[in-house]
Parts: structure tokens; sequence; C-alpha cells
């Protein structure tokens, strides 16, 4: 008489045929186990890639196991059945992966697909503005950490980093003409982290020049210079130095007056 059960060896016993039934005799199956078998590939950091020591647990059996220098793991003597593979690595800022199913069949090995561990990530977000309400296009936003970003930005100033690694960030804004404002903030596992808007505030220039006259016995002090659409003129110095300050970077024109002389002009004098 030949027993067969899914899941355990097939056990054969002998029985007498009798004119009377008599009773069978016990059969005492063994389990048939089988294997399950994988990989696991963590995502590379600064330090490189490790493999070794990744939590593996058989979801289902109550069993756990790490993986080798390779990445490789392993279970043996796994009850045929279906189950499922949790992979983590918390200690080093690790996605936990989640293999659902996993058919472990009679005497077999199941391979479960190769395992991308990857990082845990969030997103950071928030507003540029320029302290002279002009816009903020062309204003620049620099992410420094172990996730480095770069953004040119639109009018409206608003920027956002995506699939950026948990940690501590230094957020820079620049633009030309304005000073640089920076912000630190902390990226946490799928949060969106709101830096507090960057204000830019206008980083002044200024012009500085020598006027020299025709003749070298003329005084030099006493030019008038101007710049056309601004309410204040300066005058030149015994040296016909003359400065002016706290100007938008820019491009001006300058006009020069002085008594008994020709009226100069003087285009794109650029400030930055």
């Amino acid at each position: 008489l030949k027993v067969s059960l899914y899941g355990y060896h097939d056990e054969t016993v002998e029985v007498e045929v009798a004119d009377e039934a008599g009773p069978l005799p016990e059969v005492e199956l063994r389990l048939n186990p089988g294997a399950v078998e994988g990989r696991v590939l963590p995502e590379a950091d600064e330090g490189g890639r490790e493999a070794e020591g990744i939590d593996v647990v058989l979801v289902g059996a109550n069993r756990d196991t790490i993986t080798d220098a390779e990445g490789g793991y392993r279970f043996e003597g796994v009850a045929p059945g279906t189950y499922g593979l949790r992979i983590s690595r918390e200690a080093a800022g690790y996605a936990d992966a989640l293999i659902p199913v996993v058919i472990v069949e009679p005497g077999g090995t199941a391979t479960a697909p190769l395992t991308q561990l990857r990082f845990k990530r969030g997103s950071v977000s928030g507003l540029v503005r320029l302290e002279d309400g002009e816009a903020a296009e062309n204003a620049e936003v620099i992410l420094r950490g172990r996730t480095n970003g770069f953004q040119r930005l639109g009018a409206n100033g608003e920027y956002e980093f995506g699939e950026v690694r948990v940690g501590s960030y230094t957020v820079v804004a620049q633009r030309a003409g304005y000073r640089t404002e920076s912000g630190v903030i902390e990226v946490l596992p799928e949060l969106v982290a709101e830096v507090p808007d960057l204000v830019l505030p206008v980083d002044p220039g200024g012009i500085t020049g020598r006027v020299q006259l025709p003749r070298a016995e003329d005084a030099l002090a006493g030019t008038r210079v101007s710049i056309p659409g601004q309410a204040e003129a300066v005058v030149t110095d015994e040296e016909g130095n003359f400065t002016f300050a706290d100007l938008r970077f820019g491009t001006y024109g300058l006009t020069l007056e002085r008594d008994l002389h020709r009226t100069a002009h003087v285009s794109g004098v650029r400030v930055e």
C-alpha cells in the first residue's frame, strides 16, 4: 500500500488481504522540506556597498538569517507552502524591502528575485523671494548633503527636490545682485521637508571713476557727474575722482557737466 500526501515523502507498507477486515497499520509520513534562497544588493553609499549582515525574515515560518559577504542568504528545511520575505537594514538608513510570495515545493529550492535595498528617502521644497519684490526668476537653489541638487528657478521662486536621502541638508539660494541666503533642514522618510522662505536682500554695488580735463592746468575738482534717472549727483574731488555707492546691479550711463566745457556722456557702465 502506497501512502502519499503533498509535502511529505511517499511511504509504502505491506498489508495482508484476509476474509475479514482488520486494522490497517499506522503510517508515519516524513516531511519533505524544501529551501529558500536569494540575494540582496544594497544601494551604495559614500563608503561603497556593504552586502554582508542584512537581516532577512522568512514570513510565515518565524525564521530569520543574515546575508553573507555577497548578499546571499538561504533557509534550509522549509516546509512546503507559501511564504513572504522581509529584508531590512535599519541601522544604516535603508528602507525595508518585501517579497510577498515565495512558493516552496516539496524537496525543491525556491529562488527569490534579486532584491535591491534602497535608502530611505523624502523630499525638500520651499520658496525663494527677493527683498525688493522683484521676480525670483533665474535665482539658483543648491542642495548640499548626502544627495546634492541644483535648480534654476522660474518667476514664482518655487523649488522641489525629490528622492532625497534621509539626513541633514543645507539649502543655499543665490542670485546675481543679491546676497546669498541659506537654511538647514532635516529630511525624514517619505515626508516633505518644508524650508522656511529664503529672502535674498539686495547686494548693492557702486561706480568709481576719474575725470580728466583737456588742459593739465585746469582744476580737476568740481565736475558734476550724474546718472540719468537718479536724483543725486556727485562732484569730483581735487584729483578728479568720483564715486556712486548703493547701486543695484545693471547697466548705467553717466553724464559729466562742467562750466565752460561741453557735456560728456558715458554709456554701458556695468555694475555687478
